[in-house]
């Protein structure tokens, strides 16, 4: 099997993992501008990385920072922050568990998503869904 790369000839702008990371990029930068023109979300500043958090709590199994933190491969100290964000903005509620012998008998923070926090992110996934209809067909079996 051939090499991808040739280290004479490789360039790191043009390898697959930068332009993997450049196309999210461009694609969260889209969200963020379609979210800011919502009307409905526009005075929420609901942000597609919010929105990530948001979907976590509401469709997956993550109910924990920690959850959040291994599912979306994000810091700790930012998934906090961001956290406390939703918080502020009405969308996301807390409450503590009880303690368990497996934390040392300390409570663990279960976070879940408000009524405002549920329609909020029904609105958000249209958004992104209208803008996955603009990405054009792609033919794989050509690439």
């Amino acid at each position: 099997m051939a090499d991808i790369y040739d280290a004479e000839t490789y360039e790191p702008r043009k390898g697959v993992g930068h332009l993997m990371h450049r196309v999210r990029s461009e694609m969260l930068a889209a969200v963020d501008r379609e979210l800011a023109a919502d009307e409905q979300l526009a005075s929420l500043d609901v942000t597609s990385a919010q929105f990530i958090v948001m979907a976590g709590l509401g469709w997956g199994e993550m109910k924990s920072a920690s959850d959040l933190c291994k599912g979306i491969s994000y810091d700790a100290g930012a998934m906090t922050r961001m956290i406390d964000r939703l918080e502020e903005k009405g969308l996301v509620k807390s409450e503590l568990g009880e303690a368990t012998a497996t934390r040392g008998g300390k409570r663990k923070r279960f976070y879940y998503l408000t009524g405002a926090g549920k329609a909020s992110l029904v609105r958000a996934k249209e958004i992104r869904d209208q803008l996955w209809q603009k990405i054009p067909n792609l033919n794989l079996k050509r690439i």
